[in-house]
């Protein structure tokens, strides 16, 4: 299921651990766009999303923008 349209979930067999614990991570395969969503696993003591779920989204980003370049 996909929380919207035109996005798919980014699943790679033989995938890691760490992919699969710090997603799920959603992208688009017609344009340059990704998405996740925040769920409380990702949040701080202070309930807003932990700087490294951010960068780590952040680099899969630009996965997503660099991935029809390689």
């Amino acid at each position: 299921m996909r929380p919207w349209p035109g996005f798919e979930p980014f699943v790679v067999d033989g995938g890691s651990a760490f992919e699969e614990a710090a997603g799920p991570y959603y992208y688009s395969p017609t344009k340059r766009r990704a998405r996740f969503v925040v769920e409380e696993r990702h949040c701080n003591q202070l309930g807003m999303c932990h700087g490294g779920a951010l960068l780590t989204f952040a680099d899969f980003s630009l996965f997503v923008i660099g991935a029809e370049h390689t």
